[in-house]
């Protein structure tokens, strides 16, 4: 029975694995006219949908044809039943012609992590803006982004299981304190089992339970979960 519900788990996990490498930013075309000196976009990738637990980023770019007198201030990013966070407190700065004028660009990028299966509703944020007007003053503005929707789902392979992880990979390492040797009754084992996914967060990943043997006793520590990120990708442990 467990190594066919294990079997069942690697499955959805093939799956998830394939959207996610498929997927492409996409860009939030303009529709005025005319050059305005500040604008703001906002984008989700992957853009159809996601399984739960699959990270979905979110792009919010500001812009000035000029350039930022200070740096652009974020909201906090809060959706229910979704973790949310910031991968880096600074953004990506960079340019684009838009309209024959010259942006100066800045994106910041939040990582969404749906926790259930259901249509999801990513709000309206504000951003504090403040911008360069060659000759005055500065110039202060609070654009608002689009509110967008998202939907979890559940994989087919993953359906009637008790727990999987949406990551494109997962490892799981045992460490014991002494050989399983020449043992007697009172003595005692600690046994470390570390679980890490990639693309997730280590309070995604499930808790262990232990079967009853006759004569064992049993007794877990609380578990101690962390997050470390590389270049914007981060990592779960358990």
């Amino acid at each position: 029975m467990r190594r066919a519900r294990f079997s069942l788990l690697l499955s959805a996990l093939y799956l998830v694995v394939h959207i996610t490498a498929s997927a492409q930013v996409p860009v939030t075309a303009h529709k005025s006219t005319e050059p305005k000196p500040v604008m703001i976009r906002s984008s989700l990738d992957p853009e159809a949908g996601a399984y739960v637990g699959q990270k979905v980023r979110l792009y919010i770019e500001v812009m000035t044809n000029t350039w930022f007198a200070k740096a652009p201030q974020y909201p906090e990013l809060r959706i229910p039943h979704a973790i949310c966070l910031e991968l880096s407190q600074f953004g990506t700065n960079y340019t684009e012609r838009i309209q024959g004028e010259t942006y100066a660009i800045q994106r910041k990028e939040y990582v969404i992590y749906p926790q259930r299966a259901e249509r999801y509703a990513v709000p309206s944020l504000a951003v504090d803006i403040v911008y360069a007007r060659p000759g005055e003053s500065a110039g202060e503005m609070t654009l608002s982004t689009a509110p967008l929707e998202f939907e979890a789902r559940i994989p087919e392979q993953a359906q009637g299981v008790d727990f999987f992880v949406s990551t494109p990979r997962l490892q799981i390492h045992e460490l014991s304190d002494r050989v399983f040797e020449d043992m007697k009754v009172g003595d005692s084992v600690t046994r470390t089992i570390t679980m890490t996914a990639d693309d997730s967060v280590g309070m995604m990943l499930p808790p262990l339970v232990f079967d009853r043997i006759e004569g064992l006793a049993v007794y877990p520590k609380i578990p101690r979960t962390e997050n470390t990120s590389n270049r914007g990708e981060y990592t779960g442990t358990r």
